[in-house]
Order: C-alpha cells, then structure tokens, then sequence
C-alpha cells in the first residue's frame, strides 16, 4: 500500500485547472462581498447580458438597455456605453487610473503592477469592484423600474461605498501614505 498525502489528492483532482492570475485582485478583504461577486463574474465573462439572454431566447432584444446604442456585451456595458464610459472616466481621475485600459483585467494587471503600496492597490482594486457592481445595479434598474440614475449619483455611491468601507476594515499597519491618500480622496467625494 503507497502513502497517502493530502497533498497528491488535491493534485490529481486540480491538476487541469487552469491557473488564474487575478485571484488576489478580485478577493482581497477591502472589496466589499456582493461587489466581489461581480468582480469574478466579469473575470469569467459571466455577466447576464441581454446579447448572452437573447442568444439563449430569453431576451428579445439583445441592445444595451442603458443606451440602446449597440448590442450589450460585458466589454460594452463596462467600457463602450456612454453611461459607464462617463461613469469610469470620472472615477479613474478622482483616484488616479489611467484612462487607456478597456478591459477589467487590463485595469486590475495595471494596479497589480503599478509602484503603489499594498493598502492603495488593494483601495483601487476595490473601487473596480463598486464600479462594476454599480454599473450593474443601474443596468438592472433600466431593466426593472425603466429609469436610468443620473451620473452624478452611481459616482457618489461608489466613492460613498470604497470610502466607508475603507475606514471600516482598514489594516492596522497601513502607513501614513496610504492613510493620508485616502483621507485626500475622502475630501473630494460629494455629500
């Protein structure tokens, strides 16, 4: 009889799964849960767009219920609809993204790259997760209610969500730094 390990029974049963590189990105503790969700969803290009329900027969229609400009695909609910393009364009200034990413994981590879600290990545890679679950939110609310919220307010609630969550569950060891750039960009949300 050979030895038993723990450890090759978790090989031979994960051995053809395929390794992802922005596990860290989408569940790191100051991403608030439901926006996690999302996150991942988006990673696995899982969203339920009208394109993906009118392939299935479910939707009738498979344009973007925000803009009804062009078929709602995840590339553009996220990036391509005037909505949550103006949307990400005002959120990226506030907090210092850079505008030529069209991909949720170009933006999540860029701060995993860039020279911030732990606390200031993990804070951006957050404020990814509230954009994509609140530009969901307002997807479905076109879906549900038929009204579109204004700009200014999904803005609001998102920095309202990153900032109160940040204070929440802020590490103890965070840095001056990463306190100071967040207290810079608490000032600039709208009460």
């Amino acid at each position: 009889m050979g030895d038993y390990s723990v450890k090759k029974i978790v090989q031979l049963y994960t051995r053809d799964l395929e390794r992802v590189n922005w596990d860290k990105y989408v569940w790191n503790r100051l991403t608030i849960p439901k926006h996690r969700i999302f996150v991942w969803l988006t990673m696995h290009n899982r969203l339920q767009t009208t394109s993906r329900l009118h392939k299935m027969a479910i939707a009738t229609n498979a344009n973007c219920l925000i803009c009804d400009d062009a078929v709602e695909t995840q590339e553009h609910l996220m990036f391509e609809c005037k909505f949550s393009f103006v949307v990400f364009s005002s959120i990226r200034k506030w907090c210092g993204l850079p505008n030529n990413h069209t991909t949720v994981n170009a933006i999540l590879r860029w701060i995993a790259r860039s020279k911030k600290n732990k606390f200031q990545k993990h804070m951006l890679f957050a404020i990814v997760g509230a954009m994509i679950y609140h530009i969901w939110c307002t997807r479905n609310d076109v879906f549900w209610n038929h009204r579109v919220v204004a700009i200014h307010n999904i803005i609001n609630h998102i920095q309202k969500d990153v900032i109160g969550r940040m204070y929440r569950v802020m590490p103890k060891k965070t840095d001056i730094g990463g306190k100071e750039w967040l207290r810079n960009l608490a000032n600039q949300v709208c009460i």
